[in-house]
């Protein structure tokens, strides 16, 4: 039987699950439609738009003990997606703008899931792990690891999703219908449209079928500096990583492809902000953030000091117990939630959407 789909949010999980569907799916698809406030290819972009302000690279993390099994599927849905780049997109898409590098992480009170290479966090999941010795740590760090990961263009990497998607559409002969609004409840969709057979629920904070939102959800407000560095810094194939004093995060990610300029981009952040919803860049954040780079990350330096390009400023979706995928039935329209991934968007993007996909059916072939 065909299917009529529409996916609710075109951020990352949104986008992933539309390209998956076309890419591998066997699943007879009679349309797409993809409803949205905001699309990869808007200007300027909003900072309600999650998606493009991400650093967006690949960062592991050790199951615990109170989520562990929320924590092993969310790991899981990352080697999915770091497999599927490195082994499918690097090769047959640079343009999409993955590149493979090596993650470091440092911390200064490294947990015990760390030093104890806890489930999630060792060699049995991660490509070229290893524990650094005492010179290769940074700063005051005290406990380091390496490992394979993968950083990304993340405005570029959605655009490059939507482009796909728009091609594979024309090249199946599957209409593709794109409509921008705000949805006031899942429910709606099927008033404006009445043949729909499922919904992805990819809208971050969980729009529910009666316009409430997930009670689980909430959001964490981000804010990062997209700097220039010199030419030929260790971080053109690295992706840094430092956990200091009070809660202080510390990053440097590249940009790869960056924004048609010469020089090499960064991301460097960056802040975790829970229930803030200021829209303006903040003066204190900013400064926390070049004092601390300027101490662990001197090679970003140019002449003494940052060259700063833009101060970004998003809003990521969270879920306490962790992100929701899972199917359910209303009024014989079945609707596949996907969304509450917080801050590892890109990171879980092809593992969950492949499995929202399945839970539409168990018909499914991956085919890289």
């Amino acid at each position: 039987m065909t299917k009529n789909i529409v996916i609710i949010g075109s951020g990352i999980i949104g986008l992933s699950i539309a390209y998956l569907l076309l890419l591998e799916s066997k699943e007879e698809v009679k349309s797409i439609t993809l409803i949205s406030q905001h699309f990869p290819d808007d200007k300027p972009i909003d900072h309600e738009y999650t998606s493009p302000w991400a650093g967006a690279h690949f960062r592991p993390f050790p199951h615990s003990n109170d989520n562990y099994l929320n924590d092993k599927r969310e790991s899981n849905y990352t080697r999915i997606s770091y497999d599927f780049f490195k082994n499918y997109l690097v090769k047959k898409h640079p343009e999409s703008t993955v590149e493979i590098t090596r993650g470091f992480q440092f911390f200064e009170n490294p947990p015990k899931s760390f030093t104890e290479c806890a489930d999630g966090i060792n060699g049995k999941s991660l490509e070229g792990f290893k524990i650094l010795k005492n010179n290769d740590l940074l700063f005051k760090s005290k406990f380091g690891c390496q490992y394979f990961n993968f950083s990304l263009n993340a405005p570029k990497y959605l655009i490059f999703l939507q482009n796909q998607i728009f091609e594979l559409s024309k090249k199946q002969s599957i209409p593709l219908f794109i409509k921008r609004m705000k949805l006031k409840s899942l429910h709606e969709v099927t008033k404006l449209f009445n043949n729909t057979d499922y919904i992805f629920n990819a809208s971050g904070l969980g729009l529910q079928w009666d316009g409430t939102y997930d009670q689980n959800t909430y959001t964490v407000r981000g804010q990062t500096l997209l700097v220039e560095a010199p030419p030929h810094t260790k971080f053109e194939n690295e992706t840094h990583v430092y956990y200091g004093q009070n809660d202080h995060l510390t990053f440097v990610i590249k940009r790869p492809s960056g924004n048609n300029y010469d020089k090499p981009l960064y991301i460097l952040g960056g802040t975790k902000e829970k229930d803030c919803f200021d829209i303006m860049p903040s003066k204190l954040a900013t400064e926390r953030i070049l004092d601390d780079a300027r101490i662990i990350f001197p090679e970003l330096l140019i002449n003494g000091e940052f060259k700063i390009l833009n101060i970004n400023v998003g809003f990521r979706p969270f879920r306490k117990g962790g992100s929701r995928v899972e199917s359910e039935t209303i009024s014989n329209v079945k609707i596949i939630h996907a969304y509450g991934f917080g801050s590892m968007g890109f990171e879980v993007s092809i593992g969950a959407a492949r499995h929202a996909i399945q839970l539409m059916s168990s018909e499914f072939s991956p085919k890289l």
